[in-house]
């Protein structure tokens, strides 16, 4: 499976190097992260029934809603991103059966199959996500190696106290995964609001003492 981005990536934002935590670590921590920010852009719709003709000749459906989704994280909606089915009972689940689609159009949702379904079918179905807003796929990438960032920092520091003592002297900082949190929500509140303003990554790097 595919990612939203890097280890390079969450390297660069965080300051973190390969001798803290490892690539497989980091790459790790990119895969939960984008399936979290899966949950936040998008929603999971199962069984909504396609529209259009069950006539025998037909190949051509839409969905309710649109764009579809990328559930695979490369960065592509195609047909490896929705599951389409149809019912000869409309009623009866075992009836389900899954087909074969051609291609997706993720904007307009117009799914086309590779075969018309018989008119013995009662109703085709798909399983799929759908987004709110179209996405700006650098943002993504940048949200992405935020989360990842802000996971991977607070593997590091979770056991450090916020506030501790040497001595007599007091000290108190604050976790730097906050601040890559903060970060991950701005560029998420982008997405969501469809700004055509971009962050580049450099433009994100915290600085490394900040990561100290």
């Amino acid at each position: 499976m595919a990612n939203y981005s890097t280890y390079d990536d969450v390297y660069l934002i965080t300051g973190l190097t390969s001798e803290v935590i490892s690539t497989s670590n980091i790459t790790s921590f990119i895969s939960k992260a984008d399936k979290g920010l899966l949950s936040f852009l998008a929603i999971n719709i199962r069984n909504e029934e396609l529209t259009g003709d069950i006539d025998g000749s037909n190949k051509e459906f839409f969905t309710k809603y649109h764009p579809i989704a990328d559930i695979d994280f490369d960065k592509v909606v195609d047909k490896n991103d929705i599951k389409v089915y149809t019912w000869t009972d409309m009623d009866d689940e075992d009836t389900k059966t899954e087909v074969t689609v051609s291609s997706v159009n993720p904007i307009t949702g117009r799914i086309l199959l590779v075969n018309s379904p018989p008119s013995d079918v009662e109703i085709v179905t798909i399983d799929y996500y759908y987004y709110k807003q179209e996405i700006d796929w650098d943002l993504v990438s940048l949200a992405s190696a935020q989360y990842a960032g802000y996971l991977a920092v607070a593997s590091e520091f979770y056991l450090v106290p916020e506030r501790f003592a040497l001595g007599s002297l007091r000290i108190t900082h604050e976790y730097p995964q906050r601040e890559l949190w903060r970060a991950f929500i701005s560029t998420l509140n982008q997405i969501r609001s469809g700004m055509a303003s971009k962050k580049r990554s450099s433009d994100m790097v915290l600085k490394r003492e900040e990561l100290r």
